[in-house]
Order: structure tokens, then sequence, then C-alpha cells
């Protein structure tokens, strides 16, 4: 595993786009944090607003809602590291240098769960910075939090898992980034609708809509009552994640290099 670490670590030092897609990703984050916060404070709290969304736990939701939109920037990015494996040859080079079609696979996936290990610690540490704790803090409470931290970090690691398969099988970025945005915006909600006419209920379990799912929205005063349990769509998430990466390692080891 730390041979594989050291291997993406030596393929992503000269890329620019990875350090300039990290930088946005973080001063966009920030940025829009930062401006909510003026605005909270100016235009919320400042007249008497009851709800404060800069108290946490509630920030951690609202940031992880923020960091879901701009979590198709990191597909994107693993989108470009994965079809780079296939312009420049390199898994033809690391299979002729005796690295196992499935130790290629397993690299991509170490990189995908530091990314979003990356942004969860991220999200923690932002709200930390922003936020303040109530008067009173209960375990219940704290352990609530870390349990939506891991929600949020599965729920990463689906979309970016999703992204990479994308890579895998359509090999040019643009083709790939197309689809995989096409397909968590528009597609898997065309399939959801066409689903709910004919086999109603079925939509649920739809990639996209489970691993939307998982994480629990600030917003849930107006948002319908969830329609699976959080443990069955915990199951199906962890299932898409390990589905995502088999997919992958099958299709290495069936592809002509």
């Amino acid at each position: 595993m730390k041979r594989l670490l050291v291997l993406e670590s030596l393929k992503l030092l000269p890329y620019r786009s990875f350090y300039i897609f990290l930088a946005l990703y973080v001063i966009s984050m920030l940025a829009v944090s930062l401006l909510a916060r003026e605005v909270a404070q100016r235009f919320m709290v400042g007249r008497g607003v009851v709800v404060d969304p800069f108290v946490l736990p509630d920030l951690w939701r609202y940031l992880q809602v923020l960091a879901g939109y701009l979590n198709l920037s990191l597909g994107v990015l693993v989108i470009s590291l994965v079809c780079n494996e296939w312009d420049y040859r390199t898994l033809r080079q690391h299979v002729a240098d005796g690295l196992s079609r499935r130790s290629v696979v397993t690299g991509k996936s170490l990189l995908v769960a530091l990314l979003s290990g990356f942004v969860t610690v991220l999200i923690f540490v932002l709200g930390t910075a922003l936020g303040r704790w109530p008067d009173t803090v209960s375990s219940t409470m704290v352990w609530a939090t870390m349990e939506g931290m891991g929600r949020f970090g599965l729920q990463t690691f689906g979309y970016l898992s999703l992204a990479m398969l994308a890579g895998f099988i359509l090999r040019r970025t643009g083709v790939a980034t197309a689809c995989f945005v096409l397909y968590i915006l528009v597609i898997e909600a065309i399939i959801g609708v066409l689903l709910r006419r004919w086999m109603q209920g079925t939509e649920q379990y739809l990639p996209v809509k489970v691993l939307s799912g998982i994480v629990e929205s600030p917003f849930n005063v107006l948002a319908a009552e969830p329609s699976m349990l959080p443990w069955v769509a915990l199951v199906l998430a962890g299932g898409y994640c390990i589905a995502f990466h088999l997919l992958s390692y099958i299709i290495v080891v069936r592809s002509d290099l």
C-alpha cells in the first residue's frame, strides 16, 4: 500500500491542475463560508432572527451541503487523473514494470479515499473555526456530529468513486466529465421519473439518490420524511462504493492496455 501511495504521489507532483483544483476548492469553501457568516451577522442574527446558522453542529451540515455541490469539481479532477493513465499509456507501463492491474486500480482507490478524507477534515476545520457550540453540549450531540462527518465522508467517497469508474470506462476526459456531470444532475433524475411511473418506489435505490440521502439535510423542516431507513441507506451506499471499485478493476483487467 505504501508503494502505491508513493507511486501516486510521484505522478501528482508535476501535475499543476491537481494543485489548482484543490486550491480553488479550498478558496471556494472558505469564501462562501465567510460571506455567509457576514450575511448572517448583518441580516439574520443582527435583526433578531431566532435561527443562527453558525451554531454547531448545524453549521457542519450547511457546509456539507455546500461541499456536496463543489465535490463535482473534485470528481472532474479524479476523472482527469484516471484518463491521464490512458492518454499517457502509464497503465501499460506500470503493468510492463511488474505492477499488477489490481494494484493499479487500488492506487486510484487509495487516492479517492485520501481526497475524501481531505474534504471531510476541511469541513470539520472550517466549521470549528467559523462556528460556535451552544451553551449546553451533550455526548449525544458530539456523537451525532462524528456520525454525520462519517456519513459525509462516505458520500464524498461514493461520488469520487463514481467519477473514477467513469474515467476507466470512457477513457477521455471531456466525454467522461460530461457523462459524469450529466448523470448526477440530469440522467438519474430522468431515470427516476420513469421508474416512479412504472415501478414506484424503486427510484430511491438509484446510486446518486442513495448517496445524497445518507447525509442529513439542514433543511429537514421543509423536506419530506425519508423513505429509506438510515442503516439501509448506509449499507446501499457502501455497496455502491464497492461496486464502483470492482467494476473499475474488471474494466482494467479486461482492457487492452
